[in-house]
């Protein structure tokens, strides 16, 4: 019995899973990289081509009710050749196809209802169709895109309407409750969980660059959304999920750390300041308890650039900002040395 009917036949045993023999899968393509990618430009070049025939056949394609019709057509286009493509050129055909539609429906949407609907009512129904397109159409790229564009819709909405935003919330402790459970989640959802669930760590990384974008814009005075109090405790209960990562993954390690808990606690309420930090870290100490290479590195990077932007946002002196460098230096030194020191005694425990 090999490694993988193994962890299947355990799964099994704890009621993860409902059989217990490993089920067949069928064999993935051995396409190369560069052949991929070549089926992915000629996917893109035949719909734009495609795009280009309906422009020119019609010569009132961008009045409103056509508008709304080529989008219907063209969404209706795409799921069909999702369903009967087989290989990574149609994916990609259905692909330019889909979004093309999506853009057409929202531009058509908007101009129909642009006097009935105000602009948060209308991201709001752009948010619930990015939702189920993102649950119904079975294509894992299609997913991961439309479940972020249904994510940042609905962000939009929130912050069109004024009001404090849950988004980044509901963003932060449902991403990281995809990875913390991440078996039982697989189970339910089956082949729809990895695109989801990616688009909604995208999500996570993301939000915090609009939030940043949005201060720069409206500032603080903007009515809701970054007034105050309400900025900062949206950011605090978001950054609040690396506490709950922190506690499940000591709990699941068996060896709870109450030093650990409280240095999360810290960090949360110290980057409900910064936007980003705590995302990324989250992010990073995901992607090592799951060996997930691409998350950990991605919260990396992204953990840097935020950094990075609230180094450079500080309205400080440069002696004042080298002397904050010189001491998040002491921090993360000691930081450090804490961890190696706790190493070590694990190791000398046995």
């Amino acid at each position: 019995m090999n490694k993988l009917e193994n962890t299947w036949r355990q799964l099994a045993q704890e009621g993860l899973v409902d059989r217990l023999a490993l089920p067949e899968m069928a064999p993935l393509p051995a396409y190369a990289w560069h052949i991929r990618a070549m089926l992915g430009i000629c996917g893109w070049v035949g719909g734009l081509l495609v795009l280009l025939f309906l422009g020119l056949s019609f010569s009132n394609v961008f009045d409103t009710p056509w508008l709304l019709l080529a989008g219907v057509a063209l969404l209706a286009l795409a799921i069909l050749t999702y369903r009967r493509a087989s290989s990574e050129l149609g994916e990609q055909f259905a692909l330019t196809m889909s979004l093309a539609g999506q853009g057409a429906f929202a531009v058509a949407c908007f101009s129909l209802w642009e006097e009935q609907l105000s602009p948060s009512g209308w991201l709001l129904l752009v948010g619930m169709a990015q939702g189920l397109l993102a649950w119904w159409i079975p294509n894992g790229l299609h997913r991961m895109l439309s479940s972020l564009f249904a994510v940042l819709a609905l962000h939009g909405a929130f912050y069109a309407q004024g009001w404090p935003n849950p988004v980044p919330v509901a963003v932060a402790w449902v991403g990281a409750a995809c990875w913390l459970w991440e078996a039982r989640a697989q189970y339910r959802l089956g082949e729809r969980f990895m695109p989801l669930a990616i688009g909604f760590s995208l999500a996570w990384m993301v939000l915090p660059l609009i939030q940043i974008v949005l201060e720069s814009t409206w500032g603080y005075g903007h009515p809701g959304f970054f007034s105050g109090g309400w900025y900062w405790s949206m950011n605090l209960l978001a950054n609040l999920s690396l506490v709950g990562i922190a506690w499940r993954l000591m709990k699941q390690s068996g060896k709870p750390d109450w030093r650990l808990l409280a240095l999360a606690l810290l960090v949360a309420v110290v980057g409900a300041g910064a936007p980003g930090v705590v995302a990324g870290l989250s992010l990073v100490a995901l992607g090592f308890a799951r060996a997930y290479s691409r998350m950990w590195q991605g919260g990396l990077l992204a953990t840097a650039f935020y950094i990075s932007w609230f180094y450079y946002s500080l309205a400080l002196t440069l002696l004042t900002k080298s002397a904050v460098l010189l001491l998040l230096g002491v921090i993360l030194l000691g930081a450090a040395w804490w961890v190696a020191r706790t190493w070590q005694e694990d190791q000398e425990r046995g």
